[in-house]
């Protein structure tokens, strides 16, 4: 008897393999339909596969998204249960706080200095001038001393994404510094835009990023950037005469 089951063994054993990938297409095609993580029109990410657009269709093995650069890919629905990947769908419909905006800037180290009363003063008029608000700056200098002009700006951009009508403090805000590296002193920034279709969302991240450009000058603050090859021309270097 077990001889005559021997057969049986190895013809499960056989088509268990042939079948391996569309039985466990099925059982993720359920896990994820079940889960509400898979719909056709649903926008994911799967960026170990370069995959990011809207789902064009969904069978039991396969899945076919159409991305955003208008290419398509096909791949093993088993493949969203072991890679990693994103359903952006919500987001896009406006049914969680906003799209995340997170930008670093290196800001140059050079250009960082302490902060003079009179110095103070002349920013509070330039901010005027420019029509800006001095909220911020009157609260982080209220008897206070020794004040660097990248913690003005630090505060100044709080304050300035805050009160930004396209960007949402939830489910927080954040504008800080990291340790500063031999390029110079990282500045980031964590937002929410309230838009996140992909349009909108782009245009109020420059906006964001343009602006914090701009507002650095104000502030006496200026972005590192590694010299070029026209930087390092002759013609650019400055001979020191008393070195000569």
């Amino acid at each position: 008897d077990g001889e005559s089951f021997l057969p049986f063994g190895l013809c499960a054993t056989v088509l268990g393999l042939l079948f391996k990938d569309s039985i466990l297409g099925i059982v993720t095609y359920y896990q994820l339909r079940s889960g509400g993580l898979l719909h056709i029109g649903d926008w994911i990410e799967v960026p170990e596969k370069g995959i990011d657009g809207i789902i064009t269709d969904i069978s039991l093995v396969n899945v076919t998204i159409m991305n955003w650069d208008n290419t398509k890919s096909n791949v093993a629905i088993s493949l969203l249960k072991t890679e990693s990947f994103k359903n952006c769908q919500d987001m896009l419909e406006g049914k969680t706080t906003g799209r995340r905006i997170f930008c670093k800037f290196i800001i140059d180290t050079d250009c960082i200095e302490e902060m003079t009363p009179e110095k103070i003063e002349v920013l509070r008029n330039n901010l005027i001038e420019r029509g800006e608000d001095t909220i911020s700056l009157d609260y982080s200098t209220k008897n206070k001393k020794n004040m660097l002009n990248v913690y003005l700006f630090r505060m100044y951009l709080s304050h300035w994404l805050m009160n930004h009508v396209e960007l949402t403090r939830y489910p927080y805000l954040l504008v800080y510094l990291s340790e500063p590296t031999p390029d110079g002193l990282p500045l980031h920034i964590f937002t929410f835009a309230t838009k996140s279709t992909y349009v909108y969302f782009e245009s109020t991240k420059s906006k964001v990023i343009e602006h914090i450009i701009m507002a650095m000058d104000w502030f006496g603050l200026r972005l590192y950037q590694k010299p070029s090859m026209d930087d390092m021309s002759i013609n650019n270097f400055t001979v020191n005469e008393d070195l000569l």
